[in-house]
């Protein structure tokens, strides 16, 4: 096993990083010239009692029409005007529990057999064909780990 090493002046050691396609920053590095490579595909889940309802930016609106939220301001500018509420979490999320069930990235684009991933990035919001998920999907999150995922990760870490 190899020990951890505290380096004073990472600069160095995180040069590469300042070479990388600037698209990689959103979902991770991918530092090439490993033998294998793996992408952890953060859990999403699916709640079939809410199909129908349409998308969080729908549901969004549908709330601020009726006042049952404030439109979201900074400043002089209205973010609810500009913006689409796309229904993905960031952070740590953990599992929704019932009636939510998983459903694996695979299963869900089967459903859109027209539609093709953009596979020339990193799994990310791109592979999917909408802007804002529906209301029935819990989205993967981007930027952390979900609970089912660093889970299952820490296990396969452990046993090496």
């Amino acid at each position: 096993m190899q020990e951890m090493e505290r380096v004073a002046e990472p600069a160095g050691a995180l040069a590469w990083i300042h070479d990388r396609v600037r698209g990689e920053s959103v979902t991770g590095f991918d530092l090439s010239g490993w033998p294998t490579s793996t992408w952890v595909l953060h859990a999403m889940y699916e709640n079939q009692a809410l199909t129908g309802l349409g998308t969080h930016d729908d549901v969004h609106r549908r709330r601020l029409e009726a006042g049952d939220a404030a439109p979201l301001i900074i400043g002089d500018m209205n973010l609810d005007e500009i913006s689409t509420v796309t229904g993905t979490p960031l952070g740590f999320v953990v599992r929704p529990g019932r009636p939510w069930t998983r459903v694996t990235w695979a299963d869900y684009l089967q459903r859109f057999p027209e539609f093709h991933p953009a596979r020339d990035v990193p799994p990310c919001y791109k592979w999917f064909p909408f802007r804002s998920w529906p209301m029935s999907i819990d989205a993967p999150p981007e930027g952390s780990l979900d609970e089912e995922s660093l889970e299952a990760l820490l296990t396969v870490l452990a046993q090496n």
